[in-house]
Formats: structure tokens, sequence, C-alpha cells
């Protein structure tokens, strides 16, 4: 038998990828989704990829840029009322994108089609958008603009990521560089100020970061914004997949 052909048969597998050690499964009963948001996000926090991916300082407490564990900050927000909330805003927001209040145009046609990948990558990262940093209150076309705009920065900077996690510096990927400062720009605080129901998650790490400045923070939370996105895509992918085939 083959390396590839064990390696597929292999209900877990570990793969030695540039220093760093990933476990592969197959079977989704062996893992357990209750800690998966939670150790997304500690995994953002860790300091292996600060600088190199997202462009922010250090947050470790011991680097002197914030006297909190941030890791600590996001697991309070990640449990028991605080989740539920979050969970309930989520169910709302994807009710809100796959169901949209808004009265057809004439010419628009009463069906669209698209690939399921590319269906399950903008409904996830509308609803999650909106979910984390709330809903700009000053209108559906605008705001539908916008958030379209946002998610093709964000397959443009997703598409660099693991170059940024081995080592490359951003500067080599020119629209991948100026797709991170895009995103950055959008969620800069006096953007966020004007928008509604912004989740406890970002209001903690808000004043959890207070010694950053304003683009510090920015780049904090598209650290968050990626941790809630790289994995829940995907995994969205293939269960809805499994469910319909």
């Amino acid at each position: 038998m083959s390396f590839l052909d064990k390696l597929r048969k292999a209900q877990i597998k570990t793969l030695l990828l540039r220093g760093f050690a990933l476990d592969l499964q197959n079977d989704e009963r062996l893992f357990d989704l209750g800690d998966c948001y939670s150790s997304v996000l500690l995994l953002v926090a860790s300091p292996w990829n600060e600088k190199k991916a997202f462009g922010h300082r250090s947050i470790d407490p011991s680097d002197g840029n914030t006297i909190h564990n941030i890791s600590k900050t996001i697991i309070k927000t990640l449990q028991g009322d605080a989740l539920n909330s979050l969970t309930e805003a989520m169910m709302e927001n994807l009710q809100l994108v796959l169901r949209p209040q808004v009265v057809p145009k004439p010419k628009t046609p009463a069906w669209m089609s698209e690939g399921m990948y590319a269906f399950c990558y903008r409904v996830m990262f509308e609803a999650g958008y909106f979910t984390l940093f709330g809903k700009d209150p000053t209108g559906q076309d605008a705001q539908k603009a916008l958030i379209l705009n946002h998610l093709d920065h964000f397959k443009q900077f997703d598409k660099i990521f693991p170059a940024l996690v081995a080592g490359f510096p951003i500067h080599m990927f020119k629209t991948g560089h100026y797709a991170r400062e895009k995103l950055a720009e959008g969620l800069r605080l006096q953007k966020l100020r004007k928008r509604d129901h912004i989740s406890e998650l970002v209001r903690f790490l808000n004043d959890t970061l207070s010694a950053l400045d304003d683009t510090e923070k920015a780049k904090s939370f598209l650290a968050v914004l990626w941790a809630s996105q790289a994995n829940t895509i995907p995994a969205t992918f293939w269960s809805l997949f499994q469910m319909i085939r």
C-alpha cells in the first residue's frame, strides 16, 4: 500500500509540515466541536504568528503591551451566558443573510445560483462578521456592498496566510498585503462605533487592549475575524455536503 493510500485510510494522522505538527482526521465523530471556537482563537493569541500574519504588536502580557491575559479574556466571552448570547446573535444573522427583508427589484431574477462552497463562504462570512462586529444601521444595500468587499479582501488575505505563518514577509504579496490593510481599516474603532450590536467578545478585547492604539487594535480584531472564519467556512461546507449527498 502506498503512503497516500495509508494516509487516506487512516482515521487520524499527523503530518510534520515546515516544523508544525498537523493532526488530521477523517471521521467527524472523532472531533469535539465544543471547544473548536475557543481553541482556534487561542491559537491566534499565541505569539508565533502575531507579527507575521496580522501585523499587530505582541499581546503577551510579558511583553508589556497589555496587563491582561488575552486567552482568558477570550475564554470568558465564549462560555456560559456570553456564549449563549453569541450563538443567538449568529442564528439571527444567519436568518437575516439567508432571508433578507428586501423588496426585489424588477430586473432582479427570482432565483440565483452559485457553487455550494461559494454559498457557504458568503453566508458564513457575512453572518459571522455581523455577529462579531455588529451591523451598519444606515441601510441594507450599502451594508451588502461593504460586506461583499470585505469578503473579497478576506479571501485574498486567507490565500496567503499559510505563507505568512511559514515566515514569508507579507510585503512579498502585494494583493494580500493590501487586502489585510483594508480589512483592518474597516475594523477601526471610529467605524465600529457606528455599528449596532457589537459582540461582548470585541468589547472585552477593546478594553483589554487599551494600551494599543486604534490601528493595533484593528489588526487584533482582524485576528479574531480570521480565527472565527478560517475553520468555520470549510466545516460548514463539508457538513452541508454530508447532509445532501
